[in-house]
């Protein structure tokens, strides 16, 4: 199945707990832009014209902030509102239901959800995007799931990844896409277990997925069942065989939780000039 995407929402919802400056984390500066303006327009360079931000807790902020942003971008981008966000970021996913629907993209389409709270590589969405889309280079298609997880496996290009707050995720290797373009990819492969806790893993969860229109469902359903997060929503989509993983081994990312994240993860990027449109 052809996977179109055109839209992307990002998560700002939550507290900052472990890095409180009086302001949203995302709106750190690092290098030139703030952690959220980097990853915007980040996503508007891999063609995403349609962008979400989910706000919550400080949301005036962001909400002024965006405001100020909007005429300087190549598109706009729009607020979404989640009242609850007190309770599990699957939550924040759920706000964007009308919005996504709204848009009327068709029923083919899916659209990316990452964290504003992470920072990607700008070869970060090349990637991602060179795995879901079809070319001559990597002719087989994406198979279709209601949520694929971009995952990096455990390597020494990711050392700087707190162990142990990252999520881990367990797939099943004989369910990886049969691809010419790149025999070491896991694309495609069903996702077995996720948690932070696990002791045997190899992949790390980079806080980006690939979401179709019955994730909406699966997160009420979740949050009824299992719980909240939107780990809760993959951990049932897994016993569906509807959690797959999208392969972007080896490219950068990191997750700021805290001023050391945030240290460090400046100190790897080199406050570089992002090559942005």
């Amino acid at each position: 199945m052809k996977t179109s995407i055109h839209s992307a929402i990002i998560l700002a919802a939550g507290k900052n707990t472990r890095f409180d400056t009086g302001k949203p984390k995302s709106l750190q500066p690092i290098g030139q832009v703030t952690l959220l303006e980097r990853q915007i327009r980040q996503l508007h360079r891999a063609g995403i014209r349609h962008i979400g931000l989910i706000t919550g807790f400080r949301g005036d902020v962001l909400e002024k902030y965006i405001h100020e942003l909007n005429p300087n971008l190549k598109f706009p981008v729009t607020i979404i509102r989640n009242e609850q966000f007190e309770r599990g970021n699957g939550l924040s996913i759920l706000a964007a239901r009308y919005w996504f629907k709204e848009l009327q993209l068709g029923t083919e389409t899916a659209f990316l959800c990452t964290m504003a709270d992470h920072v990607f590589g700008d070869d970060f969405y090349d990637r991602l995007m060179r795995e879901v889309k079809p070319s001559k280079r990597n002719p087989q298609p994406l198979e279709p799931a209601i949520l694929h997880l971009a995952v990096d496996m455990v390597s020494g290009s990711n050392t700087h990844i707190d162990v142990e707050d990252v999520t881990k995720v367990v797939i099943d290797l004989e369910t990886a896409m049969d691809t010419s373009y790149d025999p070491e990819s896991v694309t495609g492969a069903h996702i077995v277990e996720i948690g932070k806790h696990l002791r045997s893993y190899s992949y790390y969860d980079t806080g980006c997925f690939l979401l179709r229109e019955g994730v909406f469902n699966a997160v009420e359903e979740a949050s009824r069942s299992v719980g909240e997060g939107i780990s809760d929503t993959v951990t049932l989509l897994t016993k569906r065989n509807e959690a797959r993983v999208i392969d972007v081994s080896g490219v950068f990312w990191s997750d700021v939780d805290t001023p050391e994240d945030f240290e460090t993860t400046t100190k790897l990027l080199n406050a570089e000039k992002p090559r942005f449109a």
